[in-house]
């Protein structure tokens, strides 16, 4: 029988490349976001994306002590529309 710790590492090594050929993490109907996946997706950078985390002004969400996610809804909050012929701010 092998060491316990010897087990361990070798189902999270299987479970992790399970999960990195997975589809997009989904909470619900929404999928979850890397800082850089978010960046991509709004066309903004990875420091405007943590200013607005470390801002309050949009919520990210930590697995463990180092993954953030973010929800694609809570991006799609962040969007307002530019009213046309009036003033872009």
């Amino acid at each position: 029988m092998a060491h316990p710790s010897t087990r361990r590492t070798a189902s999270i090594s299987s479970v992790t490349t399970v999960a990195g050929a997975a589809e997009p993490l989904v909470v619900g109907e929404d999928r979850l976001m890397s800082i850089r996946e978010a960046a991509e997706y709004v066309g903004a950078s990875t420091k405007t994306i943590m200013r607005l985390v470390v801002s309050g002004d949009l919520r990210a969400y930590r697995f463990g002590q180092r993954l953030i996610r973010l929800k694609r809804s809570d991006l799609d909050a962040l969007l307002v529309p530019v009213i046309d012929g009036g003033d872009a701010a």
